[in-house]
């Protein structure tokens, strides 16, 4: 019988989008959300069909660092007879410092939820075989 074990965290690289956002997104922008036929496409939409909802802008945290993962793995194998083993193995695996994004423009409440339990955020529009909030 064999026991085999293993750990250790592992640091990833910070996502240079994230930075690439911070540079494109530090003016905040304004948002605009417009739904079915918009005027002029490709051109943007006019107040109208796409109207003003809030400012885009991205902030870093205070603490922001590279996804850092801690990782326990254990096993055991045995031999059962000629050519025949079985082996039993298990990992637990946690992640700290993965980015998230939240948009603020959202209302307070949803709406609704999803059939998964997800938020729905505004009126739900069909357009199409398209299904929007």
């Amino acid at each position: 019988m064999q026991l085999r074990a293993a750990a250790g965290v592992y640091f990833d690289q910070m996502d240079p989008g994230i930075l690439g956002d911070v540079i494109t997104e530090s003016l905040g922008d304004t948002v605009r959300r417009g739904l079915g036929a918009l005027a002029a496409w490709p051109n943007p939409p006019d107040v109208t069909h796409a109207p003003a909802v809030g400012s885009q802008l991205t902030l870093l945290a205070h603490n922001i660092q590279a996804p850092r993962t801690g990782r326990v793995s254990l096993g055991v194998w045995r031999a059962l007879g000629s050519g025949l083993a079985a082996q039993v193995a298990g990992t637990y695996r946690h992640t700290d410092y993965l980015p998230r994004r939240r948009d603020l423009n959202l209302p307070l409440a949803p709406s609704g939820h999803d059939q998964y339990g997800r938020p729905i955020y505004g009126t739900l529009v069909q357009e199409g075989s398209l299904l929007a909030a």
